[in-house]
């Protein structure tokens, strides 16, 4: 290493990675600003002096609050612009691929880079399993063992079973347990980032030497099986800081590797930390590619998490994993796509909790959902749930109010179409995505009046969800790609009927088919990564309508979605 390099880590070390606080305080700062701190050095500089200032000194000066930056290069308020996923800050798969074809060993660390969790803090994973072991205080009581752990063991390195000792010395709980429900927490939850898989796969095919490190405290055994869960298998070697007691955080454990592997190879690693992964990784001689986290470049884009819940976790760590993880460099998000996914989907998770809460506490027998926004709903209620029987029936406001005129002649085809649906229940509920709820009340004085059914109505609207819904944006999400119904033909026999729908296209079809999609794939992916663990996230309508509500407060974002009469049809 050159005598200016020596200098320069140097000076790194004593002003960032000395003190902890001070690694933490600034790192988060970077990470924050991963897309325009160099431009601002002098800024940058300022607040780490600040941070030193503060704490060597603590007495002569307050801790500093980071500044704010932008892009352009100057300071103030930062803007952003949507679709989200051009902030990428990372090379395309094939272009990382290329560089890493030259190398003779590849490197990637694991959670992060390899495989994500589901949430916006890791240890939030600790807060669901105190939901499920019924234990309140287990998050505090596991972080807080973890740091006992660390305190008295070589190089601060511990595995999963060094830590619950510590808890078994203090708490009467069942060890054995906590531990396979932990481990079994990591195997559901945690899946394969795509981006990386892509990469990973090219590598293979090419037949390419490749390792896994990674600072953690799950052993290697189960570091191994829990890749080649989320699809990542054939690994010349996988090293784990617990197994070794050195770490990638202190540089000792790429030095072992060097020693016990690598030898006289070139190797390229890949990270999510950028002191870890890239200057400690350096310093041994490698190469280092920084992945930033996709948490870190998603923040800029999220609300403040006013309320802390694992559901509001949740909803970060997906829309960060999916939007952030750069494999849009390939297969770009539409924006009327990232509209659904990232403001649709948690609407219509918490919308669908709530309606299969409602429905069984009421004993529902069968569920209408009335076109426009039904389409959506019921597709993802019967694949999902599906625990009260479903339809979708055709219905509009226009149609309604001719078919309930008190001095209108009967209509026997639309009889011949809704009598089925309600035939044999007693107690229905109608669902509507219409903020008013007139479709709903129609619909209720047509079948009462006009088929005489008897049986009880429950009304189930995006209202009831949240009465401080957003209307237009709501109304977006939820518009149809199809045209309106308007009547009903009917046969020369009355037998039979076709159904009389609006002639004019749909405006902004394909927009509507893509935030569709954007809300059916977030769904998809909760359902799926949650499907043993619904029943201890609670999707509040605060957390639901926070980010939406977020985005219409942005006029720019919402100028850049809204196109003349999506919403209104």
């Amino acid at each position: 290493m050159s005598l200016s390099r020596k200098i320069k880590y140097g000076l790194y070390f004593s002003l960032v990675e000395k003190i902890p606080e001070i690694q933490l305080a600034y790192q988060s700062f970077v990470d924050a600003n991963l897309d325009c701190y160099r431009k601002h050095r002098r800024q940058s500089w300022k607040y780490l002096l600040a941070l030193n200032i503060h704490y060597r000194y603590p007495r002569l000066k307050k801790k500093p609050e980071p500044p704010v930056l932008t892009p352009s290069g100057a300071t103030g308020k930062k803007t952003l612009n949507i679709p989200e996923w051009t902030y990428q800050l990372r090379d395309s798969p094939v272009e990382l691929s290329r560089k890493l074809l030259t190398y003779d060993v590849i490197s990637f660390d694991v959670f992060d880079t390899l495989i994500f969790r589901p949430f916006d803090a890791p240890t939030d994973l600790f807060r669901l399993m105190a939901l499920k072991i019924n234990m309140p205080d287990f998050a505090k009581i596991r972080t807080e063992a973890e740091k006992a752990a660390r305190s008295t063991a070589v190089n601060g390195e511990v595995n999963i079973y060094d830590i619950y000792n510590e808890i078994k010395n203090k708490y009467h709980i069942d060890v054995e347990n906590a531990i396979q429900t932990e481990i079994d927490a990591e195997f559901d939850l945690c899946y394969g980032n795509e981006y990386i898989k892509t990469i990973f796969n090219i590598l293979k095919y090419n037949q390419k030497e490749i390792i896994a490190v990674s600072d953690m405290y799950l052993p290697e055994d189960i570091i191994k099986k829990l890749l080649k869960k989320c699809g990542f298998k054939g690994f010349s070697r996988v090293y784990v800081s617990c197994d070794y007691r050195r770490s990638k955080a202190t540089g000792k454990l790429y030095r072992f590797i060097n020693k016990d592997f690598v030898k006289h190879k070139s190797v390229f690693h890949i990270g999510d930390d950028y002191t870890a992964d890239c200057i400690n990784a350096r310093k041994t001689g490698w190469t280092a590619y920084h992945y930033p986290q996709c948490r870190a470049i998603s923040k800029t884009f999220r609300p403040d998490n006013k309320t802390k819940s694992i559901a509001s976790s949740v909803y970060r760590g997906i829309v960060a994993n999916k939007i952030h993880n750069g494999t849009a460099l390939i297969h770009p998000f539409d924006k009327y796509y990232e509209y659904g996914f990232i403001y649709g989907g948690i609407i219509t998770c918490g919308f669908l909790d709530y309606l299969d809460d409602l429905c069984k506490s009421k004993n529902i027998d069968k569920i209408l959902f009335l076109e426009r926004g039904g389409e959506t709903l019921s597709s993802l209620y019967r694949k999902h749930y599906n625990t009260v029987k479903c339809e979708y029936v055709l219905w509009s406001r226009a149609l309604g109010n001719a078919l309930t005129l008190e001095d209108g002649i009967p209509n026997h085809s639309a009889e011949l179409y809704y009598r089925p649906f309600i035939k044999g229940v007693n107690n229905i509920c109608v669902v509507d995505m219409d903020l008013s709820g007139l479709d709903i009340i129609c619909f209720e004085k047509y079948i009462t009046e006009k088929l005489n059914y008897n049986g009880t109505v429950t009304r189930a609207t995006i209202y009831a969800y949240n009465k401080d819904s957003t209307a237009l944006l709501t109304k977006m999400l939820f518009a149809s790609e199809y045209p309106s119904i308007l009547s009903f033909i009917n046969d020369k026999n009355e037998t039979g009927f076709e159904f009389l729908f609006e002639t004019n296209v749909v405006e902004n079809q394909k927009a509507v088919k893509n935030i569709q999609k954007g809300i059916k794939d977030y769904a998809d992916i909760y359902y799926k990564i949650f499907e043993k663990y619904r029943e201890y996230i609670n999707i509040s309508s605060t957390d639901a309508y926070l980010p939406l509500n977020h985005f219409g407060e942005n006029k720019k974002w919402v100028e850049t979605i809204q196109k003349p009469g999506l919403g209104n049809n």
